[in-house]
C-alpha cells in the first residue's frame, strides 16, 4: 500500500511540474502529433523515479475543431486481435492551444498512467488485474511515436507499443521489428506473444 501511495505521489508531482513548466512549440494549422523533447528539469526528475525510463511525452497540436481527447489501451489476444482495455479521456477543452501528453508505464508493466492539461488518469490496469504480461523470461521490446503524424478527428493514433515474446527451450529467441503505425490495423503482423498498444484520439 505504501509503495502505491509513493508511486501515485511521484506521478502527481511529475504531472504538476510537466503541466506548469512545459510548453509546446508553435504548431501547424492542421491536427498532428509529435514526440516531445523534455526539459532538463523534467529529465532530472525522471532520473529519480524507478519508472523514469518508461515515461513518454508527446506534443498534441490542436485547433478549434478539438473538444477533447481519449487515451485508450489495447492488449493482444491469443489469436492476434486487439482487445480494448481500460482507458479514459477528457472533454470540453476551453482553450485550443497545444498540449503535452505524458504516458507512464510501471516498471513491472502491470499498470500505466497518463496526464494532459491538468487531467490525470493514474494506475490504469493492463489486462485483468494488471496481470497481462506474465513471461518470466524471454524478450521485451518497446516502440513509440518518433515522428510527426497528421491526425483525423475520432481516429485512434498509436503512440506506444510494448511487446513480450516467450523464450524457447533451446534458448534461441528473436523478435522482428514491428511497425508502430501499422500495429493498430494489422495486429496479425505483430511478432510477439503479448503486446500492449496505447493510442490517443482527438474528439
Amino acid at each position: 500500500m505504501k509503495k502505491k501511495i509513493i508511486r501515485s505521489l511521484a506521478f502527481m508531482g511529475l504531472a504538476a511540474l510537466f503541466a506548469g513548466c512545459q510548453t509546446t512549440p508553435a504548431s501547424p494549422s492542421s491536427l498532428s502529433l509529435s514526440p516531445h523533447a523534455i526539459s532538463e528539469d523534467t529529465q532530472s526528475l525522471l532520473h529519480l523515479m524507478p519508472q523514469g525510463d518508461s515515461t513518454f511525452f508527446f506534443d498534441l497540436h490542436l485547433n478549434e475543431t478539438v473538444d477533447g481527447l481519449e487515451v485508450q489501451s489495447w492488449t493482444l489476444t491469443a489469436d492476434h486481435q486487439w482487445q480494448e482495455e481500460a482507458g479514459g479521456g477528457t472533454s470540453g477543452m476551453l482553450e485550443h492551444d497545444d498540449k503535452i501528453l505524458m504516458i507512464q508505464v510501471l516498471t513491472d508493466q502491470s499498470r500505466f498512467a497518463w496526464s494532459c492539461d491538468g487531467v490525470s488518469s493514474p494506475n490504469v490496469p493492463i489486462g485483468e488485474d494488471g496481470a497481462y504480461f506474465t513471461s518470466d523470461w524471454g524478450a521485451r521490446g518497446t516502440d513509440r511515436l518518433d515522428k510527426t503524424v497528421d491526425v483525423q478527428l475520432n481516429q485512434p493514433v498509436p503512440l506506444l507499443l510494448i511487446l513480450e515474446k516467450d523464450g524457447v527451450h533451446d534458448g534461441q529467441l528473436s523478435m522482428e521489428v514491428n511497425d508502430l503505425m501499422q500495429s493498430l490495423e494489422h495486429p496479425e503482423r505483430i511478432d510477439a506473444d503479448r503486446a500492449l498498444l496505447i493510442t490517443v484520439m482527438f474528439r
